[in-house]
């Protein structure tokens, strides 16, 4: 996002964005501009560097230095802060020292970290699934760095039935959107959750999973009824 005489603007790296336009709320219309747009427009200009995923953060900062903006006039934001804490901020949502966590489509282990810092760090244990090959590894450097005790990540998407499905993969998109997808170039194991967990007790279920939370509950109803865990679809 570029700020700068009195207007503002987004700047994208994506050239089949450049000159369209962004709809913001009922009447505001944002202009969508290039890097080398940017570049003009350095001398006046403050950044906010808006990105899902942090982990950009210095490669995008390093890029808008290098068109002449100094890192006093970059600003960070992160939109997905909120939107994690949507799982877990309601008042109802009581955290109990016997938490264990089910996080299904983990990503970048964010979500996880999150419950941690909701329930104290005083849990039993999470299971995280995440079918992307790098969106899993990711979690697995991400849960090391953090510190995240009696995390198991298991590099699977869960399903109705245990079977392997076409998928798009597409980790470092600003949405995130690998998914499940008859026309997906790779293909990803899929498994239910009532047969991975085997009768074992959960207390929370969350699931973002692009579209499939439907065929996932039903491979999670066993346990589900069961347990009643907390859930956050």
């Amino acid at each position: 996002i570029l700020m700068s005489k009195n207007h503002m603007v987004f700047c994208d790296n994506n050239e089949m964005l450049w000159g369209s336009i962004w709809q913001c709320g009922s009447e505001n219309e944002i202009s969508i501009i290039s890097p080398e747009q940017l570049k003009k427009e350095a001398a006046y200009s403050i950044v906010l560097v808006a990105t899902n995923n942090t982990s950009f953060n210095d490669e995008i900062s390093k890029q808008v230095q290098k068109m002449g903006i100094s890192k006093q006039r970059i600003l960070y934001h992160n939109p997905l802060e909120s939107s994690i804490n949507q799982y877990f901020d309601l008042q109802e949502m009581i955290a109990h020292d016997h938490e264990i966590f089910v996080d299904v489509g983990c990503l970048d282990a964010l979500t996880s970290k999150a419950f941690c810092d909701w329930c104290g760090w005083q849990y039993k244990a999470i299971y995280a699934f995440e079918a992307d090959k790098q969106s899993f590894e990711k979690c697995r450097v991400n849960a090391e760095k953090w510190g995240i005790k009696n995390m198991k990540i298991i590099n699977a998407g869960l399903w109705d039935k245990n079977t392997k499905l076409s998928f798009v993969s597409m980790p470092e998109s600003e949405k995130h959107m690998s998914k499940f997808d008859k026309n997906g170039a790779d293909t990803v194991d899929v498994i239910r959750l009532d047969d991975y967990l085997d009768g074992a007790p959960v207390t929370f279920i969350k699931m973002d999973i692009e579209g499939a939370e439907h065929e996932a509950l039903r491979g999670a109803e066993k346990t589900i009824r069961l347990y009643k865990p907390k859930l956050a679809i």
